[in-house]
């Protein structure tokens, strides 16, 4: 059901999202929202009768332009930044059950932030999956620190 929603998410952005006004791109993160939350997926059946579900995502787009850089934001994966040796946590995570693209439940809609781009600076989008073989195990804000300063240099 994630996979479905991720890349009708995915698709629209890529469809309405003009790298020119990057203002656009939470534009395009609210239709989808708007449109996902209208569909209806088959799940499974159970003695005969089919369960339908609202599909549902996450999301953390970002675009960089030459000094300002635009993150369109909804639910639980992060986006930081390392500048200067300095961690920056960019978005507030939250539950997929209070923020998400699509689903049945009135959700949080997509949040939009807007900041300075400097050269040199390091960007980490988390998304499922980001530890590899144990995904329960958060990393520390010194672990991702340790990570993108050696990727960094």
């Amino acid at each position: 059901m994630l996979e479905v929603a991720s890349k009708f998410v995915c698709s629209a952005i890529s469809r309405n999202f003009d790298a020119n006004n990057p203002s656009t791109l939470l534009g395009a993160a609210l239709e989808a929202h708007k449109k996902l939350k209208t569909r209806e997926i088959k799940e499974i059946e159970i003695n005969g009768d089919t369960i339908f579900r609202k599909p549902v995502t996450t999301l953390s787009a970002l675009h960089l332009g030459k000094n300002n850089g635009h993150i369109v934001h909804a639910g639980d994966s992060s986006i930081y930044r390392l500048r200067n040796a300095n961690l920056e946590l960019l978005t507030k995570p939250l539950e997929p059950k209070l923020q998400a693209i699509g689903g049945a439940h009135k959700k949080k809609p997509p949040e939009e932030k807007t900041f300075g781009v400097q050269r040199g600076d390091v960007y980490l989008l988390c998304t499922d999956g980001v530890t590899g073989n144990e995904p329960w195990r958060a990393l520390t804000d010194e672990e991702i620190k340790r990570a993108l300063v050696k990727t960094a240099s």
